[in-house]
């Protein structure tokens, strides 16, 4: 399994058995730690080496998705829709900001 920590307190790890697309492991104070699927399809394409900036938008949003479903479930911090929402949009304006 291979952890990714970000500044805030998130924690990205991969899970070789996983064929969902992301997971959300554990909710503390300081952030989430989600597992990226390494199974999933889109996920794949997005983890390779050469992939392209735009092959990373589907598996992102497809995590993303996934990851506030399972916290909206848990009844997370965190988790409403607005927080998906703006999410997303941050994720639209990475894949707008790294194109060509």
């Amino acid at each position: 399994m291979t952890t990714i920590r970000s500044s805030s307190g998130t924690a990205v790890e991969t899970a070789l058995l996983s064929w969902t697309a992301g997971s959300l492991r554990e909710v503390d104070g300081k952030g989430w730690t989600i597992e990226l699927g390494r199974r999933n399809a889109e996920v794949q394409r997005g983890l390779a080496s050469e992939a392209a900036d735009v092959e990373l938008f589907a598996p992102a949003a497809l995590v993303v998705a996934q990851v506030f479903a399972e916290a909206r479930a848990r009844k997370a911090a965190g988790a409403e829709p607005v927080e998906e929402l703006v999410a997303g949009y941050r994720l639209l304006a990475l894949l707008y900001a790294h194109l060509p």
